[in-house]
């Protein structure tokens, strides 16, 4: 009876490789910014129009150029990259060297919006997150529908855990 229950055991399957190994992640999906064509002609039309001056007046151009590139350096650190990045437990929102981080338990509603408000998003095409009790953020993804649909999923999940 003994050599039965061993070759019984033998024959069950041995845990494969993948079966031991935990999954691997899934990547975080990210929303990169929508850009408004007319947004980027008012920046550099802000930024060339004083080379253009300086050059009206004869003034020195190096200094003029050099001011320029200062300008546009700048305003690459502030604005780029943005995108939004729906990570496990919160949004991350990156625009140049600024980051925010909002949890999903905390957002209170998802609107589409058109404010002029200052925001990490260069677009006017937005989407106002309410969270907490007073605050609100902007964001300008891309694909606004497909980032609404993918932020509302999770933020559910988030608060039904937290219920």
């Amino acid at each position: 009876r003994s050599s039965t229950l061993l070759a019984t055991a033998s024959l069950s399957p041995m845990p494969s490789v993948s079966d031991t190994l935990p999954a691997e992640p899934v990547a975080a999906p990210v929303f990169p910014s929508r850009v408004d064509g007319w947004l980027v002609a008012v920046l550099l039309l802000a930024v060339v129009s004083p080379l253009a001056a300086v050059w009206w007046a004869g003034a020195d151009m190096v200094l003029a150029l050099a001011s320029v590139l200062v300008t546009l350096l700048v305003c690459g650190v502030l604005l780029v990259p943005c995108r939004y990045t729906l990570e496990s437990d919160h949004l991350l929102i990156r625009c140049g060297l600024i980051r925010q981080r909002i949890p999903y338990r905390d957002i209170t509603a998802i609107t589409p919006s058109r404010s002029l408000w200052s925001a990490p998003a260069l677009s006017l095409q937005r989407v106002k997150l309410s969270y907490g009790r007073t605050s609100s953020q902007l964001v300008s993804p891309r694909d606004r529908a497909a980032f609404i649909q993918a932020l509302q999923h999770r933020v559910y999940a988030a608060q039904s855990v937290a219920r």
